[in-house]
């Protein structure tokens, strides 16, 4: 009886573990997308409603965007409406390197926000625009290479956990 439930949980343990490590791949196409649907929410607020980024971030990160661009945004507009006495290209890169931290981000995709974040604001409307939108269609290939990594990778991972766990299990019986 003792042994069942050692096998079991074993087994057990070693199917979390590959779920666990695939879920940094889900992660990353997740934020990614949240990402995109974010810059183009961006887009519009500066282009058609003609807010200030400021005020563009905090509506972006308040009704339409979610997890990593939405603190991003949230986070970058505070400080810019807050007494901290920084600019924006300062506080973007300050919170892009906690996102680095909780979002399954490579170094291409930090890469391509930091990029953003150095050209953002510092152009007129139509300036911005075209900013985005370059950064919108390299998040996009981003994107795209995620969503086959994790159809690859996340798929290898789940499997792995579970060869692994039944490799065990059948060496234990």
């Amino acid at each position: 009886m003792l042994n069942i439930i050692l096998n079991t949980l074993i087994f057990i343990i070693c199917c979390a573990l590959g779920y666990f490590k695939a879920q940094d791949y889900q992660c990353r196409v997740i934020n990614l997308q949240s990402f995109l649907d974010g810059l183009k929410n961006l887009e519009d607020e500066i282009l058609y409603r003609k807010t200030p980024l400021p005020e563009a971030l905090k509506i972006v990160s308040d009704e339409k965007a979610n997890n990593a661009a939405k603190n991003l945004f949230s986070n970058v507009s505070a400080d810019l409406k807050g007494n901290n006495n920084c600019s924006f290209i300062e506080s973007w890169f300050k919170y892009t390197e906690k996102l680095d931290e909780s979002c399954s981000f490579t170094t291409e995709d930090m890469y391509t926000i930091k990029e953003l974040g150095k050209v953002l604001g510092g152009t007129d409307i139509y300036g911005q625009s075209a900013v985005i939108q370059r950064a919108y269609k390299q998040i996009e290939k981003q994107l795209e290479q995620a969503v086959q990594e994790n159809n690859t990778k996340g798929k290898m991972y789940k499997g792995l956990g579970i060869a692994i766990g039944l490799t065990i299990v059948i060496i234990l019986l």
